[in-house]
C-alpha cells in the first residue's frame, strides 16, 4: 500500500470548532487531501474553525496549498447562517492565501461577496495534482452542481 496519500476527515464540533454549538449541531465534515511526499494538502469546505484546520494540517507536517468548495452554503464556505457568523474561505485567505477551486456551476454563487468579507478568488480545474489527483465530478445533491470528490493516484 502506498502511503503517499494524505487524508483526514475532520468533524466540525468534535475535531475542530469544539466550543462552537452550531458546528456541533450541523455535523459538517472538513477534509484534508494531499501528498505526504510533498507535504501539500487541499482543504475541502473549510468552515467553522479555519485556524484549527490549519493547525491540524501543520501538526501532520502538511501545508494547505489550496481549497475546494463543494457548494455555496455558509456551513461549507463561511458567512452568516441563522444569525451565526461562521468562519470560512475568506478567513483562510486572510491567514493563508491559496487558490480556491470551485466548479463551474457554483461560480455565480461564489463570485458574490461573502456576507463578512471580500469575494473569493476563483480557479476552476477538473483535476488538481498534488502528487495525487483530485478529480471533481458533479452529481445531483443539495444544489444542481454539487461536487463529488474522488481521489486517485496521479498519472
Amino acid at each position: 500500500m502506498d502511503d503517499r496519500l494524505y487524508f483526514r476527515q475532520l468533524l466540525a464540533g468534535r475535531d475542530v470548532a469544539r466550543q462552537d454549538p452550531l458546528a456541533r449541531q450541523m455535523v459538517n465534515f472538513v477534509y484534508l487531501i494531499g501528498d505526504r511526499e510533498t507535504g501539500e494538502t487541499v482543504v475541502v469546505d473549510p468552515a467553522y474553525d479555519v485556524a484549527g484546520i490549519v493547525s491540524v494540517a501543520a501538526g501532520d507536517d502538511m501545508r494547505i496549498t489550496g481549497a475546494l468548495v463543494t457548494h455555496y452554503h455558509p456551513d461549507h464556505v463561511g458567512g452568516n447562517m441563522m444569525g451565526y457568523d461562521i468562519a470560512g474561505v475568506d478567513d483562510l485567505l486572510e491567514i493563508n492565501p491559496v487558490p480556491v477551486h470551485v466548479q463551474d456551476a457554483e461560480v455565480p454563487r461564489e463570485e458574490r461577496p461573502m456576507p463578512r468579507g471580500p469575494s473569493l478568488r476563483l480557479i476552476w480545474t477538473m483535476t488538481i495534482l498534488l502528487g495525487v489527483a483530485i478529480v471533481l465530478r458533479t452529481y445531483r445533491g443539495q444544489l444542481t452542481g454539487r461536487v463529488k470528490d474522488a481521489v486517485k493516484a496521479a498519472t
